[in-house]
């Protein structure tokens, strides 16, 4: 049987009798506060987003289908921006006659991720891509290693729903484009993002051809 260290017997009963007994409240109280603290700065890191997705189009974007775009692409792109995080930034914005926006409002919305330098893919519908094409909005696709024979005219490629929001998706398609990237961020900034966006871009050529559609 070991016999008792004195002065780890002095300790305890210091440490319960009078230290513990004095200053555990402040000491609870300053556990809490600095639990807190943490937290809500980590909620408050938002990682820099390594490719970020406008979907303009008359099809509702769920965030179940969003959620299914993210862990898709997750396998595809990467930490581009160098915060240790892979990081997929979707903005869904529903237009036509089913969207609950008025239409200006939309319009708008559609504007501004032209204008905030971080959007580069564009899941966009005919009638709106024909404008920001006519403006020279979007990217030729050849730039960053896309088949010109896949694109539609250049600039975009169709490709079914099911090849971007899974297999059960509606019967139609969608069309994608990049930004163009003088309209964007400029130099470091704006290259990673164009890169992740045509890596996005073939992943989903691929999805369409594993499905027959190619």
């Amino acid at each position: 049987m070991k016999t008792p260290n004195p002065k780890m017997q002095r300790f305890k009963h210091w440490f319960t009798e009078y230290f513990w007994y004095y200053y555990k409240t402040p000491i609870i109280i300053g556990a809490v506060v600095l639990f807190s603290f943490i937290l809500v700065l980590k909620l408050s890191i938002v990682p820099d987003p390594d490719i970020k997705i406008t979907t303009a189009t008359p099809y509702y974007f769920s965030e179940e289908i969003l959620e299914y775009m993210e862990s898709d692409l997750l396998t595809v792109v990467k930490d581009v921006s160098g915060d240790g995080i892979v990081s997929i930034q979707a903005n869904p914005i529903m237009i036509g006659d089913n969207s609950t926006d008025m239409s200006s409002t939309a319009d708008q919305k559609v504007a501004l991720s032209f204008l905030d330098g971080e959007t580069t893919l564009y899941i966009i519908d005919d009638e709106v891509y024909q404008i920001y094409l006519a403006q020279d909005g979007f990217e030729k696709l050849e730039n960053y290693g896309i088949d010109p024979a896949e694109t539609d005219d250049g600039y975009s490629i169709v490709v079914s729903a099911a090849a971007v929001i899974g297999e059960d998706a509606i019967d139609t398609t969608f069309r994608l484009a990049m930004r163009a990237k003088q309209n964007g961020k400029t130099g470091e900034k704006i290259e990673p993002l164009m890169q992740s966006a045509a890596l996005a871009i073939q992943h989903y050529i691929d999805e369409d051809a594993k499905l027959g559609n190619r």
